[in-house]
């Protein structure tokens, strides 16, 4: 039967054994509309006809039945109460469909997403970590150990640079026309190896009488590559050193 939707006009063919003779409540899933739907009819069958036969002689009255006796010291059972029928679920009907104007009234709702099963979400991490691992592998043999750190920007050696410093000349502190305290000095930067170099950071340090560093300033290199066995000269200076500097050194940033 097709049943169509008083509020929205929406139309839904279901089966005649999903209503039933007496009915039930519906709900229309296009505008959540909710109604009472009467059963299908079912078509008259035609009353058989009586067979033709004889007349037969009236019977004879039958005995009176006697009145039943009812013992007044025993009192009525009250009559059971009848089961009250549950309430029907109203039959959610599914959206229509476009072309047609009718739906499947039974069919499914969106599943719920699945989860991720613990060993398929473990396999998935394992083959992770082995392509990574196969790609370190490669990289390790294609540069080898010294280029790649070089391509990766990491130096050997744990770090520190084979480059030297020198120191040229003694450290000066001179007082300038406007009275402040300049401390100078110079220093080379040399390259003793057979290969281009790159210069890290040259740091200068004063230090009190304990060798503790009061303060630090970065020294400027021209250049940030040196070449084979080559060396470099720069110059420094900084204005009213702190008191208590002692000793003045340079090294290379870590």
């Amino acid at each position: 039967m097709i049943l169509t939707c008083p509020s929205c006009a929406a139309r839904y063919l279901v089966p005649d054994n999903a209503i039933g003779a007496t009915g039930r409540q519906v709900r229309c899933a296009s505008c959540r509309h909710s109604w009472y739907q009467e059963g299908a009819a079912l078509p008259e069958r035609p009353a058989p006809a009586a067979p033709a036969t004889a007349p037969m002689a009236p019977a004879a009255p039958a005995p009176a039945a006697p009145a039943p006796v009812v013992s007044p010291s025993l009192p009525f059972a009250d009559a059971a109460p009848q089961p009250v029928a549950a309430p029907v679920a109203p039959i959610a009907l599914s959206p229509h469909i476009a072309d047609a104007g009718l739906a499947d009234p039974y069919a499914h709702e969106a599943p719920f997403q699945p989860r991720l099963n613990p060993a398929r979400r473990n396999m998935i991490l394992a083959i992770i970590f082995a392509v990574i691992m196969f790609a370190a592998i490669g990289g390790l043999m294609a540069f080898g150990p010294n280029n790649l750190g070089e391509r990766l920007g990491i130096t050997a050696n744990g770090g520190h640079t084979p480059l030297l410093i020198q120191q040229i000349g003694n450290v000066s502190l001179e007082t300038s026309a406007s009275g402040d305290k300049l401390l100078a000095l110079s220093g080379r930067v040399i390259n003793p190896t057979d290969q281009i170099q790159k210069i890290p950071p040259v740091l200068g340090e004063m230090r009190d009488a304990q060798g503790r560093t009061i303060y630090s300033w970065t020294i400027r290199i021209e250049g940030n590559k040196l070449a084979a066995k080559g060396s470099v000269d720069f110059n420094t200076a900084e204005v009213n050193p702190p008191r208590g500097t002692k000793s003045v050194t340079m090294r290379f940033a870590d």
